[in-house]
Formats: C-alpha cells, sequence, structure tokens
C-alpha cells in the first residue's frame, strides 16, 4: 500500500485496541476508490494509533464442510484447476453450479491422500486477501507474519483484525501455514472454512503460550497444539486440546470474533 493509501480517510477502518476489544469504523461516505477496502490501526497502551495495513476484501457464499469425505469425484463438474506447488496439499480442484467444492491432495499431518467436499451454508461471508508479508515497525510494536507452503492467503475481515492485535501485542515474528482460500475452503482443513482459523509454526514453549494468550485474548478461543507440550489454558479458551494431526502445527480458530460497529 502506498502511504497515501494509508493516509486515506473515509474509508471502513477497523479499530484494534491494546485491551483485546475491536471496532470496525464506518464512514457515512466512503471515498472513491475504497468502497471494498479496508484500513487496520492498531492502538498500542499508550493509546498511539499505528496505521497497519489496507486490504482488498470480496464477498463470497459462506461455506461448510460436509460430512462424509468423497470416495470420488463426482461428474458433472464445471471448473477442475491442478496444483502442483512444492509444500502445498491441495493438488486438484473441482467446482459444481451448485457452489460445491471437492478438493483433494495430500492429508495434512495423518499421511496419504483424502478428498475433502464443501457446500455453501448460506448466507455470505467477507473475507480479505492478507498482505504477503504483514510487516510493520513502529517503536514498541511490531508485526511480521510471513506464510510458507500454503496457498490459503485470505483470512476472515474481523478474524484478520484479531491476528493483527494479537501479533502487535505479543511482538513475535509469526510464520502460517495459511487460513483458507480465495473461495473460503481451507483444504486439507475443515475448520478453516471462511477463513475462521489459521496454522503457524511453533515457537519456543514460552512464546508459544505468549502467542496463545493474545490470540485467545483477541477471541481465537480454539486452540489445538502438540500433544505434551505442556501449555496453560488460558481462561477465555473454550477449545483447548492436545490433538495428533497437530504435531507440526499450531492451529488457532473461532467461529467469530467481538467487533463494535460505530
Amino acid at each position: 500500500n502506498s502511504q497515501n493509501d494509508l493516509n486515506a480517510k473515509d474509508v471502513i477502518t477497523y479499530h484494534i485496541y491494546d485491551n483485546g476489544t475491536i471496532e470496525k469504523h464506518i464512514p457515512k461516505i466512503i471515498k472513491t476508490g475504497f468502497e471494498n477496502k479496508y484500513k487496520y490501526i492498531y492502538h498500542d497502551n499508550n493509546n498511539k494509533e499505528h496505521e497497519i495495513c489496507i486490504v482488498d476484501w470480496l464477498e463470497i457464499d459462506k461455506i461448510k464442510r460436509e460430512k462424509p469425505n468423497p470416495s470420488s469425484v463426482t461428474a458433472g463438474y464445471i471448473s477442475h484447476e491442478s496444483f502442483n506447488i512444492a509444500g502445498v496439499n491441495q493438488k486438484d480442484v473441482y467446482k459444481y453450479s451448485d457452489g460445491t467444492v471437492i478438493a483433494s491432495g495430500e492429508a495434512g499431518e495423518g499421511g496419504g491422500t483424502i478428498k475433502i467436499k464443501y457446500v455453501k451454508a448460506g448466507g455470505k461471508a467477507i473475507i480479505i486477501k492478507v498482505p504477503e508479508p504483514l510487516i510493520y515497525n513502529s517503536g514498541d510494536v511490531k508485526i511480521n507474519l510471513k506464510f510458507e507452503n500454503t496457498i490459503r492467503t485470505y483470512m476472515g475481515r474481523d478474524h484478520f483484525a484479531a491476528l493483527i492485535g494479537a501479533l502487535a501485542k505479543c511482538g513475535l515474528a509469526l510464520v502460517s501455514e495459511g487460513s483458507a482460500m480465495k473461495d473460503g475452503t481451507c483444504f486439507p482443513s475443515v475448520t478453516h472454512t471462511n477463513g475462521e482459523s489459521i496454522d503457524s509454526d511453533y515457537f519456543t514453549l514460552n512464546d508459544t503460550q505468549k502467542y496463545i494468550n493474545t490470540m485467545v485474548d483477541y477471541g481465537f478461543t480454539t486452540i489445538y497444539y502438540k500433544p505434551g507440550m505442556g501449555l496453560k489454558k488460558p481462561v477465555k479458551a473454550a477449545i483447548f486440546s492436545e490433538d495428533k494431526h497437530h504435531k507440526k502445527h499450531l492451529h488457532c480458530g473461532a467461529k467469530s470474533i467481538t467487533v463494535t460497529e460505530k
């Protein structure tokens, strides 16, 4: 983003506060050219404003994973896309006229190959394209996020605000294996739909605990982690569970993030 973009007023703006609260300010008139953009501002513990980024957003059909996993690809798909990207699990995607998506490829940490079916869940979701990388450094506020081995670089708009708050608060550099695709699917995951969760590498034990604490403070209340780590459950965490499929990556998610509109 150019500095002119960041300085732009009259754009829908998320204000993310040091205490874990998030507000979305909607101007009466949105500046021409910024109708499909959101600005994200972090307020540090001295209430100094840090303009982090401006991103593009898009509206999609809300989707969900449908059980059981299909054993084959149903006939009648209207498009087929193949992927052969090092480190990326997804290999083939088939799309149907009713919005159904069947994705196939390598399973997560369990090994083998799988197919996952995603269908319309009813209603719409708004997701944003996460900047690659996202880097901000000013005073005591440092944000450093990069993706690795993933094409899942879209996230729910509110979830992205919460992630910015957590990263600004903990100050740790995050390597992420992604959130969701542009269409809201999230192969090989089943709980990242519509950009509601994000995977990341582990830090040291102390820093992993610090990261989890701040993520929970900002509303990511579902955490899956490697068995035997000895992590302590934050008070506000709803699901805090060891999981054998998360030996190599940490999962933080939430169905929704609390945001107050102003």
